[in-house]
């Protein structure tokens, strides 16, 4: 067993196999109580075999422990919202798009435009956290362990600014979204548990941070252009670079 640290969460994991802990070596702490234990079956281990690719059990078991952990999360005001996350200037900007549409490629644009100014959060699957005391709604993006094909993540975590949906398109033109707009595309990405009552409080989270953050569609060519025009719309100004 060992015990990571996400999403300023403390979680317990009785592994099966040895992967799991090397994959989740940027995480791991010692000597602290943990809020949770997290441990899965074999059963639940190979329902998360597809039929398009095989995989091994023990990378089948990250999985599994994951969606585990998504869904304890959610009565902590967490979600997973599938996405590449970047930090520029101590704040997150997301981009959220289908598989194959280009996530990585325009992060990447990122951060040869802006170079040591960008630092990765988390390339595929971060949480983020949706709190609200006096002072308003926090919503706060947090890297993770899992982090898609590239392996592209930081431990460490940064207020939202922007949403992006992105698309392909021949020219780079960003505009911003109503929640009205957004919000079916975002929760299309947000991760949904089977249970009718985690479903409802996620349904609420992804509502709550998407209102609480610039929201904005961007149709790019993935060429460096693109990410100027994502920055001045989230920031209404140019960025140095």
């Amino acid at each position: 067993m060992f015990t990571i640290r996400v999403a300023d969460t403390f979680i317990q994991i009785n592994e099966r196999y040895q992967y799991i802990k090397q994959y989740c070596r940027n995480y791991i702490v010692d000597d602290v109580t943990p809020e949770m234990v997290i441990e899965v079956s074999d059963e639940e281990i190979n329902a998360e075999q597809s039929d398009e690719y095989v995989c091994s059990p023990d990378y089948l078991e990250t999985l599994a422990v994951y969606r585990k952990i998504c869904e304890r999360l959610v009565d902590k005001g967490i979600i997973l919202v599938h996405s590449s996350v970047l930090m520029v200037d101590g704040e997150a900007v997301m981009f959220l798009a289908p598989s194959g549409t280009g996530k990585s490629t325009h992060t990447r644009l990122w951060r040869q435009v802006y170079g040591d100014r960008v630092t990765m959060i988390n390339d595929d699957k971060p949480l983020v956290s949706v709190r609200t005391d006096d002072s308003g709604v926090h919503v706060n993006v947090y890297g993770t362990p899992w982090c898609g094909k590239h392996g592209i993540e930081n431990n460490i975590s940064a207020p939202v600014k922007a949403l992006f949906l992105l698309k392909r398109n021949e020219t780079n033109v960003a505009r911003k979204l109503t929640i009205h707009e957004a919000f079916p595309y975002v929760f299309n990405q947000t991760y949904r548990p089977d249970n009718a009552e985690l479903m409802r409080k996620t349904l609420i989270l992804s509502r709550t941070m998407a209102e609480n953050v610039g929201l904005f569609e961007l149709g790019c060519n993935m060429q460096e252009e693109a990410a100027h025009v994502a920055y001045r719309a989230a920031y209404g100004e140019e960025g140095e670079n």
